[in-house]
């Protein structure tokens, strides 16, 4: 046979066997890429919308302003300058029940960096401040009817103490903020940085250290099938300063603060 004549009978084959190639896609109608066309699934290629956390920083009917000179019931003035709250354990649940969590996970060492325990868990550690009101709390699969959702103040029980090591150098719980007390074996619920008497009076920090507790609210809403959306949360700060004596000392200003937090998120 001919070198032309091999090729005429070859070339009908490799059309063929290129037109059975199914084309790759996602096929998972969680996911905002969802490719109906796609003739076979590659969950690899699909990408799942972000569930986004929006926080109302409240101050009895109004806004928060911080740098702004506030007079509590102890008689003292006094201006927030900074805020970072922690929260974790972010869980909503569906209309059959269903605990869906955010998919991002990380791993981390509970007990000693030598001899302790690994544990991959929801990496959906967040610290709410004034700088910014939408957080992305990380991707999430889960559409329809949303009867409730969880959070917890601070960083849940079992997760502590950590070995900090034990985390990408670049996560957030091994920044500044976080107050890990090595002796407490714990994180800090919150970090404040107040001035007393004048808003350019000394700053004071105030690392709030207290127990974790898990916060449960109704949620009744729709949420929408491959895309991203959003749970609004409100915190009032009014409800945490106003009754605090801040001429106590510093360890006592932080217990209070700790105290109160979680009585003063509300979501909806």
């Amino acid at each position: 046979m001919s070198r032309r004549c091999a090729l005429c009978v070859l070339l009908p084959c490799l059309v063929q066997l290129a037109c059975n190639v199914r084309e790759p896609g996602c096929l998972d109608i969680e996911a905002e890429n969802f490719d109906f066309e796609a003739e076979r699934h590659d969950a690899s290629l699909c990408i799942y919308p972000d569930l986004v956390l929006n926080v109302f920083y409240q101050w009895a009917d109004s806004s928060l302003q911080t740098g702004y000179l506030y007079h509590n019931a102890s008689g003292i003035d006094y201006a927030i300058h900074s805020i970072q709250i922690l929260f974790s354990g972010f869980v909503v649940q569906n209309a059959e029940g269903e605990d869906l969590s955010i998919d991002e996970r990380v791993t981390i060492m509970t007990g000693s960096c030598t001899s302790g325990t690994q544990h991959q868990v929801p990496d959906d550690f967040l610290f709410v401040d004034r700088s910014a009101f939408n957080y992305a709390l990380g991707a999430f699969r889960g559409s329809g009817p949303m009867h409730l959702v969880r959070v917890s103040t601070g960083m849940p029980d079992d997760y502590t103490p950590m070995c900090l090591e034990s985390l990408p150098a670049s996560h957030l719980l091994r920044g500044v903020r976080a107050g890990y007390d090595e002796q407490l074996g714990d994180f800090a619920l919150g970090r404040f940085i107040i001035s007393k008497d004048s808003v350019n009076a000394v700053r004071d920090t105030f690392f709030a250290y207290g127990l974790t507790e898990e916060l449960q609210f109704d949620l009744s809403r729709t949420f929408r099938q491959g895309r991203r959306d959003t749970i609004f949360m409100a915190i009032d700060f009014h409800q945490i300063f106003d009754p605090i004596d801040l001429s106590q000392d510093a360890d006592s200003v932080a217990n209070d603060i700790g105290s109160r937090i979680s009585a003063t998120v509300s979501v909806h």
